[in-house]
């Protein structure tokens, strides 16, 4: 009979360890990986040698660099009578284009169901707000520091929305979708794009809830200014406002 706590799960190793932008490797050593993941099925040292124009010895030190950072998988070719088997190397590397249709078909499956089981608007709009929030204290407790100064924290939203993908730019065209009202000192920004889409179809506005929500938490968390986000304004942009 068992005694005792129960042994502690292992959690598999995160994908994100193995985009090959997380990765220390030189130039010539992306190379030799990007002619990997042309070759799912796996190339041998003479054949990458010939792929790449590299001596052989240059690939196998390539090879062992990208072994040792765990880029790259072996495996031995069938043996066709004698001699030593071939060793086959192939990438280990997800494809991102792939885990991006992945998330966003979970994403949209989420909102779908958000909407159906929520269907009061305002109720829909503030559980995808709560939501955006969340998510924005939970990346801002990976993120150093306090309260900066006004342009300080703007510039650290639009890297932080850059890095998200959302393509965001200080375009003055977009100040055209401003009221008489708004205050003198506003910043503009056009995003330009949206991580949470995929294809032509505009995203749900539970999408663009939690992005608001988002936006508002982690900006709040390093300034006093507030934002505002206007959604498909034009263009198939939204517009965010920052307001002293």
């Amino acid at each position: 009979m068992r005694t005792g706590a129960p042994a502690r799960r292992r959690a598999p190793r995160p994908a994100t360890e193995l985009f090959s932008e997380a990765l220390p490797l030189s130039p010539k050593q992306r190379e030799v990986l990007a002619a990997l993941r042309e070759h799912p099925g796996g190339v041998s040292v003479a054949q990458l040698s010939e792929i790449l124009g590299m001596h052989a010895n240059t690939v196998r030190g390539h090879l062992d660099e990208l072994l040792a950072h765990r880029a790259v998988h072996t495996a031995t070719a069938p043996i066709h009578g004698r001699g030593r088997p071939t060793i086959l190397f192939s990438a280990r590397l997800p494809d991102n284009r792939a885990i991006a249709r992945e998330y966003l078909s979970l994403i949209e499956i989420m909102a779908d169901d958000l909407t159906a089981r929520t269907p009061d608007p305002e109720e829909r709009f503030a559980t995808a707000h709560r939501i955006g929030r969340r998510w924005a204290r939970k990346m801002t407790l990976a993120d150093e520091g306090g309260r900066v100064g006004a342009d300080a924290a703007f510039d650290q939203l639009v890297q932080r929305l850059r890095q998200l993908g959302f393509d965001p730019a200080d375009e003055p065209e977009s100040r055209g979708d401003l009221t008489e009202e708004t205050p003198e000192g506003t910043r503009v920004v056009s995003l330009r794009a949206c991580p949470f889409v995929a294809g032509e179809a505009a995203p749900s506005p539970v999408v663009c809830a939690i992005h608001e929500g988002f936006i508002e938490e982690y900006f709040g968390a390093t300034s006093t200014a507030q934002t505002t986000m206007l959604p498909l304004t034009e263009k198939g942009r939204c517009t965010l406002c920052v307001r002293p």
